[in-house]
């Protein structure tokens, strides 16, 4: 008998279980940054658009109204952009500023008014146009803010400053994100069967060596274990099909010993007798 009590089987998640929750889980996590990857991708190349329809408008304003703006013809002006704003390229306001005072002619798709603004739209650093997704100043939501430095005969004069709505933008992610999970919900039930599939190849001779060894525990040692595979637990299984010959070669030559030792004794005794 066991001095230290009977022996008890450890609880706990099974290995089949283990297996597959890993490998579903790996299945999700790949799913998941390629999905982030891919809209993380589609949204630097919308708002590259984005950045070009704003360089476009903004080039084209300069081009048609700078020497307007330099000799301060405010109705040339206004009536380009407020042009701009109704040409339907979602285009949600114009605004002109002047570098010196930050004096500034606003249009948005309500009105216009001339307005001094604060620092915030007259940058210092006239060398290089900015775009960025920002909460639209004028109003409400998000837009792309593009800003776009002009000069007139080599003195900068100030900035234009566009906001394109971002209808198109959200439009297009919001596909994305369908066509991602149209193909993705497929491939996640697919990776999940293959995981639990794959779960059960593994555990399953490992429990037919559990099962063998609980049989060779209680004394059958001609159990064999069939498991036909070639890998590190096919070798486990024929060395412990030859553990469990070799244990019953060793049992019967200690039968045989104790039986000849027994038989030893009976005749020592019959002689004494």
């Amino acid at each position: 008998m066991n001095p230290e009590g009977p022996s008890r089987e450890p609880r706990g998640v099974s290995i089949f279980l283990k297996c597959a929750t890993i490998s579903a889980l790996i299945a999700l996590i790949t799913l998941a940054v390629f999905a982030w990857a891919i809209v993380r991708h589609e949204k630097r190349l919308l708002f590259e658009q984005l950045k070009e329809r704003g360089n476009l408008l903004a080039s084209s304003l300069d081009r048609v109204t700078a020497n307007a703006i330099v000799a301060e013809d405010w109705e040339s002006v206004i009536s380009q952009c407020l042009k701009m704003i109704e040409s339907g390229v979602h285009v949600d306001y114009v605004v002109v500023t002047r570098m010196s005072d930050n004096f500034s002619l606003i249009h948005t798709k309500d009105n216009w008014r001339m307005e001094t603004l604060d620092t915030d739209w007259s940058r210092r650093d006239t060398h290089s146009s900015r775009a960025e997704l920002r909460p639209n100043p004028l109003g409400k939501g998000e837009v792309l803010h593009y800003s776009h430095a002009f000069s007139y005969s080599g003195i900068d004069w100030g900035w234009i400053h566009v906001g394109l709505t971002l209808e198109d933008y959200h439009a297009n992610i919001q596909e994305v994100l369908i066509i991602i999970l149209r193909l993705a919900i497929p491939a996640l039930l697919l990776g999940v069967g293959a995981a639990f599939f794959f779960a059960r190849q593994l555990s399953r001779p490992i429990s037919t060596l559990k099962n063998f060894a609980e049989a060779v525990a209680q004394g059958d040692f001609d159990h064999q274990v069939a498991v036909i595979s070639k890998d590190e637990v096919g070798a486990l299984a024929v060395a412990m099909n030859q553990m469990t010959r070799d244990l019953k070669e060793s049992q019967r030559r200690l039968q045989e010993s104790i039986e000849h030792e027994a038989s030893l004794r009976e005749k020592e005794i019959l002689l004494k007798e």
